[in-house]
């Protein structure tokens, strides 16, 4: 019995030498010989120093002071991660897609993401293109006022954008209302977009003894604003009142709804060559008035200034019209 204790003790320290020697000893929990301690690379089947290396993971406790050139994980939660100085020279963190290819790089000259968007040391924001849902805010406080500048492929600053507006040079400047219409294009302002204009000229005659204002037919227009707005509104006659020499006349008026436009114009008409007959004299007025969103109507009225005689409208050399100042 003595013979055989013994026997299993020999049989058993041969064995643990063998594993020692084959680098099995992490099943007996205890620290490998120093010879056989990990201080280039960490491989998941060897064993780290404290022995916690068990189905290629990490169990318990921590790794202090130890030297890892590389490590493969699924997940790590941590503090404090150092990446480079003294001995590993510059640090660098690259993150990679599932087939190998680098999307970000942190290192010692900044941020880069997938070589079209970077931050260098210094702050600077480089892009070669970006699409930003948020907002931008350029200058304030500590940045004082901002600064964006717009360069060409020389390096040649074209557009700078600052606290005193927008200045262009050598380039253009393109506005385009909410139909996708052009309204400043690289010739300037688009008046055809910009201003909407409308304008009616009568035909043949119409004459009137009439002291009250009547409308003078086929001199009426209308227009609609979509919100408050500056509008000029105008209107040229022609006519004449039917005998020479007196103080009478053809007077006109120009009405947005029922409010004057303008001054009243008065054409007593002036006398022929022949001096004998009359013929049409003019008359012009105009006025811009702000009107609020809605519908609006531009007529011509005249009168007879004294009901013995007739006034008369030339109506071909009559126009209403008017012309809405911006959109």
């Amino acid at each position: 019995m003595r013979y055989g204790k013994i026997l299993c003790i020999i049989l058993l320290t041969i064995l643990m030498t063998t594993l020692a020697d084959l680098g099995y000893d992490q099943y007996f929990r205890r620290p490998l010989p120093q010879e056989y301690q990990l201080t280039s690379a960490v491989n998941y089947d060897a064993l780290f120093e404290d022995g916690s290396v068990i189905s290629n993971k990490l169990e318990d406790g921590s790794v202090d002071s130890a030297k890892i050139k590389s490590i493969r994980f699924d997940q790590i939660d941590g503090g404090t991660a150092i990446l480079g100085g003294s001995d590993n020279k510059s640090g660098v963190l690259s993150v990679r897609d599932e087939i190998n290819l680098e999307k970000v790089l942190i290192d010692k000259n900044g941020i880069n993401v997938n070589n079209i968007f970077s931050v260098d040391i210094d702050g600077n924001l480089i892009a070669t293109s970006a699409d930003i849902s948020g907002e931008i805010t350029v200058g304030g406080a500590n940045n004082k006022d901002g600064v964006l500048r717009v360069k060409n492929s020389s390096g040649v600053e074209k557009v700078t954008l600052d606290k005193d507006g927008i200045t262009v040079k050598d380039g253009k400047i393109t506005v385009k209302d909410d139909s996708a219409t052009n309204v400043i294009d690289v010739k300037g302002l688009v008046s055809t977009t910009a201003f909407s204009a409308g304008s009616v000229v009568g035909s043949g005659t119409q004459s009137t003894t009439s002291t009250s204002y009547v409308d003078v037919t086929g001199l009426t227009i209308n227009f609609t604003l979509a919100r408050t707005q500056n509008v000029y509104m105008f209107s040229h006659v022609a006519g004449l009142w039917g005998a020479l020499n007196t103080s009478n006349y053809a007077k006109f008026r120009l009405i947005q709804g029922s409010t004057q436009v303008g001054a009243e114009m008065i054409t007593p008409g002036i006398q022929a060559a022949d001096g004998t007959s009359i013929t049409i004299s003019n008359s012009s007025t105009s006025e811009v008035q702000q009107l609020a969103a809605g519908t609006y109507t531009l007529k011509l009225q005249f009168l007879d200034s004294n009901g013995s005689s007739s006034a008369t409208a030339s109506k071909p050399y009559c126009i209403v019209g008017y012309i809405i100042l911006g959109k």
